[in-house]
């Protein structure tokens, strides 16, 4: 019988827990397998319809502040809050193009919302507005 203080920690590397100790190659081929299970973030199309979103936001923004009578959103906080966005995942989202994915939720919000094309947020054709009669 083996006592626990006699065995070599080397033959069994645990960290915390009692989870193995996982080496720099298997975190750097994890790393490789999510790029591949979502490589839409580097496809140019979706960086160019994150960019139209941001750019359909802050006109959106600009409208509050020249009080124009059309839909419009206060702020960052207040568009976060209204549909329960983490404000720092929304900011990084915002920095960070090419790391994160735009959930399309968002798009719809700006599209329902505020009158954004469809059309326009996803292939740049068209008027960024909608024309409601």
């Amino acid at each position: 019988m083996t006592n626990i203080s006699e065995s070599n920690s080397s033959d069994n590397p645990k960290r915390g827990r009692g989870r193995p100790k996982i080496s720099d190659e298997k975190k750097a081929e994890s790393a490789k397998a999510m790029r591949q299970r979502n490589p839409t973030k580097q496809i140019p199309e979706t960086i160019a319809i994150h960019s139209r979103f941001f750019q359909a936001y802050d006109t959106l923004l600009e409208r509050h502040e020249k009080s124009l009578e059309f839909p419009k959103i206060k702020s960052t906080y207040e568009f976060v809050k209204k549909y329960a966005i983490n404000h720092g995942n929304f900011t990084r989202l915002r920095e960070m193009p090419e790391r994160y994915a735009l959930p399309v939720i968002f798009i719809y919000y700006l599209v329902n919302d505020y009158s954004i094309s469809a059309q326009w947020i996803l292939t740049g054709n068209g008027e960024m507005f909608e024309e409601h009669n």
